[in-house]
């Protein structure tokens, strides 16, 4: 039975491990959740492990649960993605953003800079448009 931060974490960890994921991205997921289900600093809940999980967050964080178990990005069920240290609000109706995306964008700004683009001193007259597809 589930009735604390420290019940709900286990469930959830031994879970997502069941179906493949690795031990601790299975809890760092299942961390992330339960503090999207009720709220709470992801320090604060670690911090309060023994709390007892009310209700309306259990079934929260069950649904969740569910929801990743069936392989939905984690980042739809948070709602949201950090990307280049700025929080984005992500639905299924728009693409994820990742790490390796991070490295592109840093990538293309480091060439435009390098190329002093904006002083017409590069090859083209002008900044050249830069898109990820």
């Amino acid at each position: 039975m589930i009735t604390t931060f420290r019940d709900a974490l286990k469930h959830a960890t031994a879970r997502l491990t069941a179906a493949g994921w690795e031990r601790q991205t299975a809890f760092l997921e299942a961390a992330l959740l339960l503090c999207s289900a009720t709220g709470l600093e992801r320090i604060k809940l670690l911090t309060s492990l023994d709390e007892r999980l009310i209700e309306e967050y259990r079934h929260t964080y069950e649904a969740y649960l569910e929801r990743r178990l069936a392989h939905e990005p984690l980042q739809y069920i948070l709602g949201k993605q950090t990307f280049m240290s700025l929080d984005f609000a992500v639905t299924p109706d728009v693409l994820v953003p990742r790490g390796e995306t991070e490295l592109l964008v840093q990538e293309a700004i480091r060439f435009v800079q390098d190329e002093k683009w904006d002083q017409g001193t590069g090859p083209l007259s002008r900044c050249p448009a830069i898109l990820d597809l």
